[in-house]
């Protein structure tokens, strides 16, 4: 299996994680995100081992209540052993606010 079909099978599993129900918004729990990972290093076997050569970070991406055109990382999760030194957010023509895990507020900038 390739690294870009893992990621794909990653993201696609993550959308469908979590407790469902119409009238109120769906609940993931620690152990579904487990699983998720659990199942991805299942999938991508020993010949990509992406956990010793990579990093899978999973984001919950959110509308800003009240909005519809901004959003805000609500958590994040992430394993693998791989180590990177610079994280900038591609972004549209206009900067906009993403409050993190603990609520604290960063600014994206956008990358030329």
């Amino acid at each position: 299996m390739k690294v870009t079909q893992l990621a794909n099978q990653i993201a696609d599993n993550a959308s469908r994680i979590g407790d469902q129900s119409m009238l109120e918004d769906r609940k993931i729990y620690e152990a579904d995100i487990n699983d998720l990972f659990f199942g991805a290093h299942l999938q991508g076997g020993e010949s990509i081992d992406l956990y010793e050569h990579g990093r899978v970070i999973l984001s919950s991406v959110e509308v800003v209540p009240g909005t519809t055109d901004q959003q805000y990382i609500h958590w994040q999760r992430c394993v693998g052993k791989k180590n990177h030194t610079r994280m900038a957010l591609n972004m549209a023509s206009t900067p906009q606010s993403f409050a993190g895990r603990m609520k604290s507020k960063v600014k994206a900038r956008r990358i030329a």
